[in-house]
């Protein structure tokens, strides 16, 4: 083999090498990005969840306090109101 062939098949030998070692942390790289948006989905899907029942729950007390009972009741505790042919008797 001639010196030159020598000297290229050294090139293109650390060239492949340095292809490899990018190619290598590259691959780690990115499998930590996965990791990273593995836990971000699992975090975002917990927050859903809660979000989710904290939906239901509003949405549970907003048809509570549309009922006719509730608003009845509201009216007497807090505003002392009285229904038709009720008496209020004050004892002092």
């Amino acid at each position: 083999m001639t010196r030159k062939f020598k000297n290229m098949i050294k090139i293109l030998t650390v060239c492949a090498t340095c292809f490899l070692v990018i190619m290598v942390v590259v691959v780690f790289a990115q499998q930590i990005k996965i990791k990273n948006l593995a836990r971000k989905e699992t975090q975002l899907s917990d927050e859903l969840s809660s979000l989710e029942n904290q939906k239901v729950s509003l949405e549970k007390g907003i048809n509570e306090r549309e009922s006719d009972a509730y608003i009845e009741k509201e009216a007497r505790e807090r505003l002392k109101l009285i229904g038709d042919n009720e008496v209020i008797y004050i004892y002092e």
